[in-house]
């Protein structure tokens, strides 16, 4: 999260000046806040890959984007280095009889990839199944606007909100 038109009044006049470097440094870490990092979870998908995070007290799922996923490494590394994340939730499909999907390979090199430049990032992995049907109904009941109900990458960013809820809760 970028804090670039981050303004403070000041006491001593009437106008608006910026916050020091460290101030600023304070507000985008979170050490105001006891220094907690923000817990992502990652619904990865063929196209497109949504992004969840939680709120600097690790208390709160929301949805972030969804981004391409081509793009998505970039936009992670980016991400990372703005952002102080502690974790990163990935989500793990297995078929019916139990075994990876197989897209699962291509997800264990993205997830390979993401660990060697950035090796002090815990990744876990948690269970997908359903959780794009239950971001439609979540979606269907909460969503007023039709237009808006039908962005493809609205379902991928609830399921990765799903997903870190559900992580959330085995913690």
């Amino acid at each position: 999260m970028v804090q670039s038109n981050f303004f403070l009044p000041c006491l001593s006049a009437q106008r608006i000046c910026r916050p020091t470097k460290a101030l600023q440094n304070c507000f985008r870490k979170n050490t105001y806040l006891g220094g907690m990092a923000r817990i992502m979870a990652l619904d990865y998908g063929k196209r497109r890959s949504g992004l969840a995070t939680t709120d600097p007290l690790q208390l709160i799922a929301s949805p972030l984007c969804t981004v391409a996923t081509e793009e998505l490494y970039d936009y992670l590394c980016n991400y990372l280095q703005e952002e102080e994340v502690e974790a990163l939730v990935v989500g793990q499909v297995l078929q019916k009889d139990g075994q990876p999907v197989p897209q699962e390979a291509q997800i264990l090199d993205f997830i390979a990839k993401l660990q060697k430049r950035f090796p002090n990032l815990a990744v876990h992995r948690q269970d997908e199944h359903f959780t794009s049907q239950m971001a439609k109904e979540v979606i269907r009941f909460s969503v007023k606007k039709k237009k808006k109900r039908q962005e493809k990458g609205l379902v991928d960013q609830v399921s990765a909100a799903i997903i870190l809820q559900e992580y959330m809760g085995f913690l």
